[in-house]
């Protein structure tokens, strides 16, 4: 998956559509003027096929020969620059021209292109490709094994996976829950495996003075949010309850940072 930039299909189109234009009567100069970024365009469109499109590749690359033959025979002396193209290249590019455009028209009627909407206050370019930041700052740096948790569920969210982005939002805060862990029990031995459910973790935080509020916020997350979302049956509506979850993990996960060296 990649992000496709829209500039892209108008730029592709705007320098192949002249082709349409070019006659027998045309000069040398000016059909070789349209030729060049013709090709341009055209040679790593039809060799990298980024919008994923079939019939017209193939037919693509025949008009790629084409316009590429046509201006190699195009003279390149001054002499020959108002000399008129010819009946029979302009026919060549035409009719190349023609196959292709109809079935890239074809091709794009049925194309894979998609368009997602912004998720409340965030926009699908964060979600998608900048997903840390909707998470508190100082999570890579201090909890570098819920980065890739976190950047899943940002992207979940931006292509409407509500209940894949709250599994993954669910990774990333119980890694900092176990970082937390450890960070603020003093005893090493009362600090649970890595295997162990997360209860035992919450507990081991339970023991250590001053946690009451973030015992409770962590409690709640995981009896109203985290286990049913384990359980098949159990699905996330929309996109409205997944960000709701990454409000209340986000408050739980900035107050543990803040005990994270």
């Amino acid at each position: 998956m990649f992000r496709l930039n829209g500039a892209y299909i108008y730029s592709l189109a705007a320098n192949l559509r002249p082709l349409s234009t070019i006659s027998a009567d045309m000069s040398n100069v000016s059909v070789y003027a349209l030729l060049l970024p013709a090709i341009d365009h055209l040679e790593p469109f039809v060799d990298a096929n980024p919008l994923g499109l079939h019939g017209c590749i193939p037919v693509g690359r025949d008009l790629l020969a084409t316009l590429k033959s046509v201006k190699a025979g195009i003279p390149l002396e001054s002499a020959s620059f108002d000399v008129q193209i010819g009946a029979a290249d302009a026919y060549k590019v035409e009719s190349k021209w023609r196959t292709f455009e109809i079935t890239l028209n074809a091709d794009l009627a049925i194309a894979n292109l998609y368009v997602t909407t912004r998720k409340g206050a965030y926009d699908t370019l964060t979600l998608a490709e900048e997903g840390l930041a909707a998470f508190p700052a100082g999570l890579a740096d201090k909890v570098p094994e819920a980065v890739s948790d976190a950047k899943q569920a940002a992207r979940c969210l931006a292509f409407d996976l509500p209940t894949a982005a709250a599994f993954h939002m669910h990774r990333s805060h119980e890694a900092v829950i176990r970082a937390y862990c450890k960070a603020i029990v003093a005893d090493k031995k009362a600090i649970p495996e890595d295997k162990r459910a997360q209860e035992h973790w919450i507990k081991a935080i339970e023991s250590v003075s001053g946690t009451e509020k973030i015992v409770a916020a962590l409690r709640d997350i995981k009896d109203l949010h985290r286990n049913p979302v384990l359980h098949p049956e159990h699905t996330l509506a929309d996109s409205e309850e997944a960000i709701a979850l990454l409000g209340a993990i986000g408050t739980s996960v900035t107050h543990m940072l803040k005990a994270i060296k």
